[in-house]
């Protein structure tokens, strides 16, 4: 929770703030703290793929290999075409997608079966990836073990 969606470590004496109206409607503390944690990681999401990979690695202690995470920031920018966009490419699809860009700027961003089913894999690699990262650096903890022992 110390850690900024950019990656940037809180500093010791930094002070955080927690808005008065949230801690009288919060159930428990937890649900306090559960409530702060889900919104650091909402924010994170809308930072750049850079500082998303560099803040993952601070939270987990672990980084997702180049190739899995290049080819998830290619199917986030294809996404965020069809959603905001025409589902062409433009500029921002082009940088973030680099040289794993499916189509030049201006031109359509295909979608078609093989697509879609490279995207599942891409998403399972991701997974498959955080899962036995969380394992391997932590599988030891008590608390890990219990979430982990209720995943297939």
């Amino acid at each position: 929770m110390l850690t900024s969606a950019k990656g940037k470590q809180a500093a010791e004496d930094e002070i955080k703030t927690i808005v008065l109206k949230d801690v009288i409607e919060a159930k428990s503390i937890g649900d306090l703290i559960s409530d702060k944690a889900e919104k650091r990681v909402r924010d994170a999401l809308y930072a750049t793929p850079t500082q998303l990979k560099g803040y993952m690695a601070s939270i987990f202690g672990f980084a997702i290999k180049d190739e899995i995470w290049g080819k998830y920031v290619e199917l986030k920018a294809t996404r965020d075409i069809y959603v905001h966009g025409d589902g062409r490419a433009n500029d921002i699809y082009v940088g973030k997608a680099g040289a794993l860009a499916r189509a030049k700027r201006g031109d359509m961003l295909p979608i078609d079966s093989a697509y879609f089913n490279d995207s599942i894999v891409c998403l399972k690699n991701v997974l498959t990836e955080v899962y036995r990262g969380l394992k391997s650096a932590y599988g030891d903890s008590a608390e890990v073990h219990t979430i982990l022992k209720t995943t297939p």
